[in-house]
């Protein structure tokens, strides 16, 4: 199952546990509702600005969806296998910082990372210095140029107690139970 499948999956146990319709949560995200259903089932197209909106009304941080329902050693397991960087406490776009720091980490230019991400030094650029356009799908291009989940790299630099935080949350409000 793909990141983006596993983000709608995501959506939608946190909407149906809280007792909201799709019409409610596309409302106060400022979304249309076949919008929503389109995140809901997937969509590639999403920005990292409708996930944070969409988390917002779902109370939870838009960085764990598709997260919160593995397990504890499943993801802590992922997360130890992320290279030494330092631990920052940013907010949902610390992934564009994250990709500057890999990117300069490997020693590859803006345009060798946009070849490698199969998209123009300027989306890339864009990217990098957090334009709110940012869509999931080019985030997982750039992941897998680094041969790296969308988790990992959301994750690079955030301290592993708040990354657990978080999906502790999240899995309150979608009422799992691990």
């Amino acid at each position: 199952m793909s990141d983006l499948v596993k983000i709608g999956k995501s959506i939608v146990l946190l909407r149906n546990e809280q007792g909201l319709t799709q019409e409610e949560v596309a409302f106060r995200s400022n979304l249309s509702v076949s919008r929503l259903q389109s995140i809901e089932y997937g969509c590639q197209n999403t920005t990292v600005d409708t996930l944070i909106r969409i988390a917002k009304v779902l109370k939870v941080d838009s960085r764990v969806f598709g997260l919160f329902s593995r397990s504890d050693s499943e993801i802590l397991s992922e997360i130890r296998q992320l290279p030494p960087f330092p631990k920052r406490r940013g907010g949902a776009l610390q992934i564009c910082e994250n990709i500057v720091m890999l990117r300069k980490a490997e020693h590859l230019t803006q345009k060798q990372l946009a070849l490698l991400s199969n998209m123009s030094v300027v989306c890339l650029r864009d990217i990098e210095h957090g334009c709110a356009n940012i869509t999931t799908n080019k985030l997982l291009c750039i992941a897998e140029a680094f041969d790296l989940s969308l988790v990992k790299l959301s994750a690079l630099t955030m301290p592993e107690e708040e990354l657990m935080d978080m999906i502790y949350k999240a899995r309150d409000r979608a009422g799992i139970r691990l």
